[in-house]
This record gives structure tokens, C-alpha cells and sequence, in this order.
């Protein structure tokens, strides 16, 4: 059986979702994902590369790396210069509806500072203003409950970390809220979307997390989190 037509390969006790399109040229729109499984028909060679080839700014191993919630809240905390408390973590929660548009959250997590959905975003059109607002708006109403007044809504986040710089201001954390035309006063609404440009390294902590987040090797890494993870995953023998 080839390839073609087995997705599924075993690696031992563990599996590693991966996006192929860099190793064998495959449109990433026809959402090839192969579960690597020691002992399948994909021969070592190909195996090692696509392994190799994988990032934290790869869309399916950040889904698998974000199982860990040390991960998810190493970046929100750094993104925001926060302490984090998580009370709740979810990961890829998917919010389905009859008829309406649904969606897949990578990571939303209730904490000390209300509800923060986390993506990570590849893609050159990912952080079209009015898909945050999406976002925002579907985390609204799968976190609010029939019944509840509306000053009782948790305040919410939605951060996308993307790979590049969608609002071309050479800043590293943009914070975007709605503001009251006249007078400039901010609208208290509970709602701030944040995106993170993934160009902008430095040596703060989250400069540093950027940093890790276009690196193939763990020993590359700075975040000791971030690198125990990927170690584990990319080069663990288990």
C-alpha cells in the first residue's frame, strides 16, 4: 500500500501530525496530513525530512505541541507580561453549527484574566482584520451561557501569532480595541485582539519565543519549554 492511499504510519507509542507540502510539493489547500508511524511504507529518508522540516510555525506540530498547556501559556505570557492562571484548557475545540460558519479553535483556555483564544497563523491572508473579528465573535458565543446578563460576559482574547508583519508598522505586539470616534475614548467592551509579528526577534522572552518559533532543532531553541517540547516530539526515540 503507498503512500497515496495509507495516511497512517507508526512511530512506536505516539503520533506526529505533519503538513507534507514542503517535502513533497503537494498543495497545502488539499489539507494532505500524514500521521508518521514507524514501520509504514514511507521510506526513512522521506521520513527524516519531513520531520526535520517541521516548526512551531508549522499550523499542524503547533497543534500538537499546544497538547502541553506549559507551551500555550510560556507564549501568552510572554506576549502579554502577565502572570497566567489557566482554570480551564482546551485545544482544538471545534464549534460546530447546523447552518452558520463554525470554527476550530487551536487553543482557548479560561484563566485569571478572562478567556484567550491562541492561533497560530502561517498563512498570508490569516489575519484579515474582519477573521479576528470572526474569531472574537464566535469565542463570544461559546463561552456565554442562555440566561447570563451581559455584564456578567467574560472579558476576551484572541491572540494570532503570524508569520510576518500584516499591519506593516515594524512593531512587535500590536493591541487592537474599539475606540469611541468622537473624543477617542475607549470603548469598554471586555474584547482586545492581539497579533503577534513572528519577523520581530529580539531578547525579550517573547523575542526569544519568536525566535523559536523558525527553528527545526530543539538545541537551537532559547525557551526551555518550548525546546523540551519539540525535542521530545522531533527527536525522541520513545
Amino acid at each position: 500500500m503507498t503512500y497515496e492511499n495509507n495516511n497512517y504510519y507508526k512511530n512506536e507509542n505516539k503520533y506526529v501530525i505533519i503538513f507534507i507540502e514542503s517535502i513533497f510539493q503537494i498543495n497545502i489547500k488539499t489539507c494532505l496530513i500524514l500521521y508518521i508511524l514507524k514501520g509504514g511504507n514511507m521510506d526513512q529518508r522521506r521520513y527524516d525530512e519531513a520531520i526535520d522540516a517541521l516548526t512551531l510555525f508549522s499550523d499542524q506540530f503547533f497543534k500538537i505541541i499546544t497538547k502541553d498547556e506549559r507551551v500555550t501559556k510560556e507564549i501568552i505570557e510572554a506576549t502579554l507580561d502577565i502572570t497566567l492562571d489557566i482554570y480551564d484548557y482546551k485545544y482544538q475545540e471545534d464549534i460546530k453549527y447546523l447552518i452558520h460558519r463554525g470554527v476550530i479553535f487551536d487553543v482557548v483556555m479560561t484563566s485569571n484574566i478572562g478567556i484567550i483564544d491562541l492561533e497560530m497563523e502561517s498563512g498570508k491572508y490569516h489575519s484579515d482584520p474582519k477573521r479576528l473579528r470572526f474569531y472574537a465573535s464566535m469565542l463570544d458565543v461559546s463561552s456565554s451561557k442562555e440566561g447570563v446578563y451581559f455584564d456578567k460576559l467574560p472579558d476576551i482574547k484572541v491572540i494570532f501569532i503570524v508569520n510576518g508583519d500584516p499591519l506593516n508598522k515594524d512593531q512587535q505586539v500590536y493591541h487592537i480595541h474599539r475606540y469611541i470616534d468622537e473624543g477617542l475614548e475607549l470603548y469598554k467592551d471586555g474584547c482586545e485582539l492581539i497579533i503577534v509579528n513572528g519577523l520581530k526577534e529580539d531578547d525579550t522572552r517573547l523575542g526569544q519565543i519568536i525566535h523559536d518559533l523558525h527553528q527545526k532543532r530543539s538545541e537551537d531553541m532559547y525557551n526551555p519549554i518550548l525546546k523540551e517540547v519539540t525535542a521530545y516530539y522531533k527527536e525522541s526515540k520513545e
